[in-house]
């Protein structure tokens, strides 16, 4: 079995033109000549379909490292330790450990959108989206540690919350919101994004925070809505209207 979470002619430091990776002459880290890519077949044209796990996960890191290498080396905004993050899984896979490995993917996966969602960055969200994709597609393979229809942690509520609405026209208060989202992740505060969606006439984002935490204070508090009777909040946010 191969270690390939930073082998295979890989960098995880962007040379002085931008581009990471070990990029050809083009400046492109593939053939296909796009590196965040995040289904980019091999060069028949064909996905890899060895039935080697090690070799899916491989392949789903150094695309999913790519696309953080190229946001970070781009908006230059902060920095993760990306070279550690792919020695880390590298120790795993000699293990044969996928929970720790899926773990720790998972944990990257979420530092890496507090970035995103904190600089609003709906072009690499929408590829981190993908990637996740990938992965839970990937995970079906073996035990994954993540139950259907529920969230890793708090910041994997917050991305299917931010990707509910990123595609729309996002006013201030959104955006002031996830500029300071690390108040949400440690404080479980869930105020400010509960009155934008009572605001804003969004119950899918209700929803999605009730199935977490209990949200019911936060509506009789601010807006002296009950809901005894447990209707839908589509239903609760029309009886407000009226």
């Amino acid at each position: 079995m191969t270690n390939n979470f930073v082998k295979s002619g890989n960098s995880d430091n962007p040379d002085k033109s931008g581009n990471s990776d070990n990029p050809d002459k083009s400046g492109n880290p593939d053939k296909s000549g796009n590196p965040d890519n995040p289904d980019n077949p091999d060069k028949s044209g064909n996905p890899d379909k060895s039935d080697n796990p090690d070799k899916e996960i491989e392949k789903f890191w150094l695309l999913y490292k790519q696309s953080m290498i190229n946001y970070y080396t781009k908006e230059k905004c902060i920095s993760r330790p990306i070279k550690e993050w792919s020695n880390k899984l590298n120790y795993y896979q000699s293990k044969k450990n996928y929970t720790e490995i899926e773990q720790n993917i998972l944990n990257y996966i979420s530092l890496y959108a507090i970035d995103l969602m904190r600089d609003n960055n709906s072009y690499h969200m929408n590829i981190l989206i993908t990637n996740i994709k990938r992965w839970k597609r990937l995970s079906k393979s073996y035990n994954t540690i993540i139950k259907e229809n529920s969230y890793y942690n708090i910041i994997f509520l917050l991305i299917d919350i931010y990707k509910s609405i990123m595609n729309e026209k996002i006013n201030d208060s959104f955006v002031t919101i996830f500029s300071q989202v690390e108040l949400i992740i440690l404080y479980n505060d869930f105020t400010e994004l509960v009155k934008f969606a009572v605001d804003n006439s969004k119950p899918s984002i209700l929803t999605k925070i009730s199935k977490y935490c209990n949200i019911d204070h936060i509506l009789y508090e601010y807006y002296n809505i009950t809901n005894k009777n447990k209707i839908s909040y589509r239903r609760l946010l029309l009886n407000k209207k009226n």
